[in-house]
C-alpha cells in the first residue's frame, strides 16, 4: 500500500457522548475535504472528553499524551484516510474545545481534564484552544462578577448572588421581595453559577396576576430553588452549589439578545436571538429563533464598542494566547449604544456557522475549515 501523504498535523476535537456522533459526523467532512489547501495534511479526530479522562487516570495517567496518540492511530484505518501515514512522533497536536456540553454534570471531572490538557501543553506535546487556564475562569458565572467590580466601562445584567443560607432561612415570597427591591424590579431571573443551556433557570414575578404564562406561579417555582440546594453535589468546587439572581430583562423578550463572534481574533458574524412567544429563553432547544444579521445592522458606534469588549477579553485573560473563538451575548441600549453584557461564551459556544448562509451548506464547511486553518497555520512553538 502506498502511503502518501502523510499526516502532519491532528487537531482533536472535544465533544460529549451525547454530541460525540454529530461532531464526529461534522468534522468526517473535513477529513474528506481535501481541496482545502490549508488541511490537506491534517487529520480530524472527535472524541469524548469525559472518557478521555477516565483512561487519562486509569491507563494513561504516567503519560497522558499517549491517548491522543492511540486515538490518533486509531483514525488512520477508517474509509477515508486509509491511503495516509500517520508519524506521531513528529506530528503536530493539537485539541479544539467544541460540544463538551455535559460538562455542568460532571464539572470536578471537567476541571481535572483541563489540567491535564493545561500540563500537556506546557510540556509542549498539545495545544489547546481556547487555553484551559481561560476555560476554567469561563466555566463559572463568577467571571461576571469579576467584570461588574472590576471592568471599568463595561456593564453586566446586574446580579446578586444566592447561597443555601439565604434559600433556607427566607420564605419564597420573602426571597422574590428581597431581589425585587434591590433591583426596583418586578421580575427576576435565577439561574445557577454554573450552568448551560438555561439548567435550574426560571423566572418568577413579584405580582402573579399582572405576570406573562412563563412567571405564574412565583412561590411554587421557588421551589426549584430550594430543590437545587438540595441536591448532591461534589464540595470541591463551592460554585457548583451557588445560584444568581438578576432583573428580568424586558429587552430580551421586546427586543431580543444580540451576539458578535470572533474567529481567530476577528469579527465574524452576527446573530440576532428571540425567544418564542410567551419564553424568555433565546436557545434553539426552547423554540427560540437564531438568525444571522448583517453588521450595516448596527451602527460603528456598537460595532467599536463589541471590538473593545472582545479587545478587553484578549487583554485581561488570553494576552499570551490566541482566543480562536469568542462569543459575545449582549442586550444592545439603541438609545445609548451600551452593550451590557449577558455572557462571554469563550468554553464551547455554538458558532452559528450554520446561520451565515442557509441554504448553502459549503458555507458552514468553509467556516469550519477558516477556523482549523488558523489552528495549524501556528508555529508549534507557541505553546
Amino acid at each position: 500500500m502506498s502511503f502518501n501523504p502523510t499526516f502532519r498535523n491532528c487537531i482533536f476535537i472535544a465533544s460529549s457522548d451525547e454530541e460525540l456522533a454529530k461532531t464526529r459526523r461534522k468534522h468526517d467532512r473535513l477529513n474528506d475535504a481535501r481541496f482545502f489547501e490549508e488541511l490537506n495534511q491534517t487529520l480530524f479526530v472527535a472524541f469524548d472528553w469525559k472518557s478521555s479522562f477516565t483512561l487519562m487516570m486509569e491507563q494513561y495517567n504516567q503519560n497522558p499524551i499517549e491517548y491522543f496518540e492511540q486515538q490518533a492511530l486509531a483514525n488512520i484505518v477508517n474509509e477515508s484516510t486509509q491511503n495516509v501515514a500517520l508519524d506521531v512522533k513528529n506530528c503536530k497536536f493539537y485539541c479544539v474545545i467544541r460540544t463538551p456540553w455535559n460538562y455542568v454534570k460532571h464539572y470536578g471531572d471537567f476541571i481535572k481534564w483541563l489540567q491535564i490538557m493545561n500540563q500537556l501543553g506546557k510540556e509542549e506535546k498539545l495545544m489547546t484552544f481556547n487555553h484551559p487556564e481561560l476555560l476554567t475562569w469561563n466555566s463559572t458565572k463568577r467571571y461576571l462578577f469579576e467584570i461588574q467590580d472590576s471592568w471599568e466601562n463595561y456593564s453586566i445584567v446586574p446580579s446578586e448572588l444566592v447561597d443555601k443560607g439565604i434559600a433556607e432561612s427566607l420564605s419564597n415570597e420573602d426571597i422574590i421581595e428581597k431581589y425585587t427591591a434591590k433591583f426596583n424590579c418586578d421580575k427576576l431571573v435565577f439561574k445557577p453559577l454554573i450552568s448551560a443551556g438555561s439548567y435550574f433557570t426560571f423566572v418568577v414575578s413579584k405580582q402573579d396576576e399582572h405576570a406573562n404564562d412563563y412567571a405564574k406561579e412565583s412561590s411554587s417555582k421557588m421551589d426549584k430553588l430550594k430543590e437545587f440546594f438540595q441536591c448532591e453535589r461534589d464540595q470541591e468546587y463551592l460554585d457548583r452549589n451557588i445560584m444568581m439572581v438578576q432583573p428580568f430583562m424586558e429587552e430580551i423578550v421586546n427586543d431580543g439578545e444580540y451576539s458578535f463572534l470572533f474567529i481567530n481574533e476577528k469579527p465574524s458574524h452576527m446573530l440576532w436571538k428571540r425567544p418564542k412567544a410567551g419564553d424568555f429563553r433565546v436557545q434553539g432547544d426552547y423554540g427560540g429563533s437564531n438568525t444571522c444579521i448583517p453588521k450595516e445592522r448596527f451602527n460603528s458606534t456598537i460595532l467599536e464598542n463589541a471590538q473593545k469588549l472582545f479587545d478587553k477579553v484578549k487583554k485581561e485573560k488570553s494576552p499570551n494566547h490566541l482566543l480562536l473563538y469568542c462569543r459575545l451575548d449582549v442586550i444592545i441600549d439603541w438609545q445609548t449604544n451600551e452593550l451590557k453584557i449577558c455572557e462571554l461564551e469563550l468554553l464551547e459556544p455554538h458558532l452559528y456557522f450554520e446561520t451565515i448562509n442557509p441554504n448553502d451548506k459549503s458555507v458552514e464547511l468553509a467556516w469550519e475549515c477558516k477556523l482549523y486553518e488558523s489552528v495549524v497555520a501556528l508555529s508549534h512553538n507557541t505553546l
